[in-house]
């Protein structure tokens, strides 16, 4: 008795695992990487800084969904 409750529980964690990386996928496929800008701004950072920029602001964006 006690094994087949085991199972059934393990079975249920497989399960909201699954789920749980099918909605991350799902996500990610909605949502496009940020192009890279490769050239100064009028305040003169350069690209670099602008995409790691862009890259945080994108990750906080995502944070805020969760």
């Amino acid at each position: 008795m006690e094994t087949q409750a085991r199972k059934i529980v393990d079975i249920r964690k497989k399960a909201a695992i699954s789920a749980v990386l099918a909605l991350l996928a799902t996500e990610q496929a909605e949502e496009p990487e940020p192009v890279a800008v490769e050239r100064s701004n009028t305040w003169g950072q350069s690209g670099r800084s602008q995409t790691m920029e862009l890259r945080n602001l994108m990750q906080l964006r995502s944070l805020g969904r969760r």
